[in-house]
């Protein structure tokens, strides 16, 4: 593991130096893909859910293998995506917070993560009101003939192609480590994304159609390979519900391609939400799987058993999760 995260830095930072031709402006390899973030705001589930909220699904622009291999959940089940730790332990608190179903969040593409900020609605109805619009606005668009080309396709509309209402995943691991150190393993209730890598592949046939000078463009070759292995999207945003475990992993000073790709150190922690049908909750690991604690909103949730670790909670994870869950 520590061999190949040396060889990928040292690709990624050779790229640049060894781009033997510049590629237009418009592929979309030049940036790794914009990063999903986790926003609050959502109504309490007690309260009745509106038609709209249920999500916005772009299944049908699969080609009709990864139609049935994904409803089988024989492919992208689970995916996997990584978040960047910033400052402290707050996005670890947010993953906990989405890992115990916290109704008042989700996790939002950059597109409705924006339209929250800007909005001027009242905020107790700001999240839901802008998920809406943005799943109208999605859905106005893929009944056109010229969707999939404009939006989904790697060439796009004049060359072009527009990521920002889509949470980007992969089933890969190692991908979703490339983006931070908080990697979140998702596994959809109802399956809404698109195989991104095979439409372009089977539909569009834009691997085939790449020159060579994009072929040799080290840069461009490392990122389809590795960045970009495998893309999964899913429209708008996830609910806290397909959100299934989250790994912590230790930070390194090393950011590559203006801090979009960050190289993680070994594993800290793990998170897996856990049910014995009636209760749902969420333990805590050590690196050697040991239980560190527990976490519920369900009060009547079991008391864990058997050896515990002696690794201790961040103290900051710690005071936060006791606003908005139980810790045993």
């Amino acid at each position: 593991m520590l061999f190949r995260r040396m060889v990928l830095w040292a690709l990624l930072c050779m790229a640049p130096a060894l781009n033997f031709a510049e590629e237009p402006a418009a592929q979309p390899e030049s940036d790794p893909r914009p990063a999903a973030e986790v926003v609050a705001g959502l109504p309490a589930r007690s309260q009745a859910a509106p038609a709209s909220a249920v999500p916005v699904s772009l299944f049908r622009f699969n080609t009709a293998d990864s139609r049935e291999r994904i409803a089988k959940r024989s492919a992208f089940c689970p995916v996997f995506m990584g978040m960047a730790e910033r400052d402290g332990h707050v996005r670890e608190i947010l993953a906990l917070r989405l890992l115990v179903e916290d109704p008042a969040i989700c996790l939002a593409s950059p597109r409705l993560l924006r339209s929250v900020l800007a909005s001027t609605r009242p905020e107790a109805s700001r999240l839901p009101e802008e998920m809406a619009a943005l799943k109208d606005w999605i859905e106005t668009r893929a009944n056109a003939p010229e969707f999939s080309n404009r939006y989904l396709s790697y060439a796009g509309e004049g060359g072009s192609f527009d990521p920002d209402f889509l949470v980007y995943t992969s089933p890969h691991p190692f991908v979703a480590h490339l983006y931070g150190e908080i990697v979140l393993e998702i596994r959809e209730q109802t399956p809404r994304g698109v195989d991104l890598n095979e439409l372009n592949r089977a539909v569009y046939d834009y691997y085939r159609k790449l020159t060579l000078a994009q072929r040799l463009n080290p840069k461009a070759a490392l990122i389809r390979a590795l960045l970009d292995r495998d893309e999964y999207v899913i429209p708008s945003h996830l609910p806290a519900s397909d959100i299934a475990a989250a790994d912590v992993y230790a930070r390194l000073p090393v950011e590559l391609a203006k801090g979009n790709v960050r190289l993680t150190g070994r594993l800290q922690r793990h998170y897996q939400r856990r049910t014995d049908g009636r209760h749902t909750w969420v333990d805590l690991l050590d690196r050697a799987g040991l239980l560190m604690a527990r976490f519920s909103r369900d009060p009547s949730a079991p008391a864990p058993t058997g050896s515990r670790s002696t690794a201790t909670l961040p103290p900051e994870v710690a005071r936060d999760a006791a606003v908005f869950c139980r810790i045993q």
